[in-house]
């Protein structure tokens, strides 16, 4: 294996609508002062953002130009704003960026914003995306904006958008979280008054429901998919959230079978390898300041996405296993006042999915000794590329575990870049036809370092095989943050 002065990377890329959302950040720099989510809003403001140890300051250097920054709940209200226990919207919705917050943008609400989307876009980011409760400031139970007023409303704010140059809404919860019609106008509002703006949308649910019925949620993401360019699978639980999020991706799958979702684009948020080998955007979470080995992981998602950016769910074809994996974890023990006490604590969440996702794409055969990982695998429509993503597993009363397996896949396109995620034991790539006499390269999609891995081909002269431990024996690769597989004829 031998090192050598190629890349396969672009420089430039589509747009793809990968976001840093404030939110976990938020909760990592929250100072206690109520113990509950108020404390988490009252962390955003000018110095956690843009001061010398501000969460934008020194961080994501080499892919700013590929990710949006998305300011999460808070930054439209003022300090101490209530609704600790989500029962009381009325201070939410205003879109109005808080001049206690943000004293240096001053002015009109437009301008405001205006100011905010320059500093940050002048700090090298691809743009700027805000979080949008799902109603109208000063809107409570008894106290509703009539259609008219409503509509007028939501226009004003998106004309807002549109001259500061924010290109992104997260929708989330508020009184209207589960009114369809209500964001079906916002979306209508949105492409009128602020084309350059995409509008994120999504279905607000308990992060696992925990064996309770859940068919009312299948009705709403067939009505919510369809007016949605991009949509988030939503909050899903910790220690299983790979799990969670193919369960709520299958249940998509299974929504545009009579819901048209052609345009709309799946929002996994912080499930990097999903988003990267199953073709959807991703809503970055976890900082590299409290977390640093995610900044590898990233920037090896944002890279991959240059060359296969995310597609729409139903712009393809889509492929379930019959074979099913099921995660479990028990939850003991959990301090009241957790995010998730009220929901899991002392239950069991046991989380079934098909053992395979293929979009696009055939399944690939997936072989373990024993227990296998998640796979999931895409064509992208874009550019061909193909990836697939071995994801890990929680179960056994364990953390979340990497375990191995072999696969095979079959190609048509040998000139085509292939995207790994994830460990696996051994990969075989078929083609339809001949590849003798063309040279492999490999290019670690974090580090960008590209190794000459020609050896690997087959004798048959029609594939090859990439061994895992022989990339750690050779000192090539040590962590799975995503490699790029490429051939090329001489």
């Amino acid at each position: 294996m031998v090192k050598v002065s190629k890349s396969f990377i672009p420089e430039m890329a589509v747009k793809c609508y990968d976001y840093f959302c404030t939110w976990q950040s938020q909760a990592d720099d929250a100072k206690k002062k109520y113990g509950d989510v108020r404390d988490m809003r009252n962390s955003i403001n000018s110095e956690f953002l843009f001061s010398e140890d501000g969460i934008l300051k020194n961080y994501f250097k080499d892919n700013r130009e590929n990710i949006i920054v998305v300011l999460d709940d808070g930054w439209d209200v003022p300090y101490d704003a209530s609704n600790y226990d989500f029962t009381d919207c009325s201070a939410f919705g205003s879109l109005e960026l808080n001049e206690d917050r943000f004293p240096q943008f001053a002015g009109e609400p437009r301008e405001r914003l205006k100011k905010l989307c320059d500093c940050i876009k002048g700090m090298g980011y691809g743009g700027v995306g805000i979080w949008v409760c799902a109603n109208a400031v000063g809107e409570k139970e008894g106290n509703y904006l009539s259609e008219a007023k409503m509509r007028e409303y939501w226009k004003e704010r998106a004309k807002w958008c549109d001259y500061a140059g924010v290109e992104y809404w997260k929708v989330d919860w508020g009184i209207y979280e589960h009114d369809i019609a209500f964001r079906k106008m916002l979306t209508e509002t949105v492409h009128e008054y602020a084309p350059n703006l995409k509008i994120e949308h999504s279905v607000p649910q308990d992060a696992w429901h925990f064996g309770t019925e859940n068919e009312t949620i299948m009705d709403e993401y067939e009505g919510v998919l369809p007016i949605s360019d991009y949509f988030r699978t939503y909050d899903v639980l910790s220690k299983l959230e790979t799990a969670v999020t193919l369960y709520r991706i299958t249940e998509c799958v299974h929504a545009i079978e009579s819901a048209n979702a052609n345009e709309c684009i799946l929002n996994v948020e912080d499930e990097l390898e999903i988003a990267a080998a199953l073709g959807c955007s991703a809503g970055i979470m976890r900082h590299p300041k409290w977390m640093p080995e995610r900044d590898n992981k990233i920037r090896a998602v944002l890279n991959w996405h240059k060359i296969a950016p995310p597609f729409p769910l139903g712009a393809t074809p889509i492929k379930l296993s019959k074979q099913t994996l099921t995660d479990t974890y028990s939850f003991e023990g959990l301090r009241e006042g957790h995010w998730l006490y009220e929901i899991a604590n002392g239950k069991t969440a046991e989380v079934v999915c098909p053992a395979i996702i293929a979009r696009n794409t055939e399944l690939p055969v997936v072989t373990s000794k024993g227990e296998a990982p998640f796979v999931v695998c895409s064509l992208n429509p874009c550019s061909g590329a193909y990836t697939i993503g071995f994801l890990k597993r929680t179960f056994g009363g364990a953390e979340s575990r990497e375990l191995l397996c072999d696969a095979e896949i079959q190609l048509r396109d040998f000139k085509a870049p292939i995207g790994v995620f994830g460990r696996f034991s051994k990969i075989t790539v078929r083609f339809d036809e001949s590849i003798r006499g063309a040279r492999l390269y490999m290019q670690k999609l974090d580090t960008e370092e590209t190794f000459d891995i020609t050896h690997c081909v087959n004798d048959v002269g029609n594939s090859f095989t990439i061994n895992w431990d022989e990339l750690v024996d050779n000192g090539i690769l040590m962590e799975a943050n995503g490699i790029l597989l490429q051939l090329e004829t001489e």
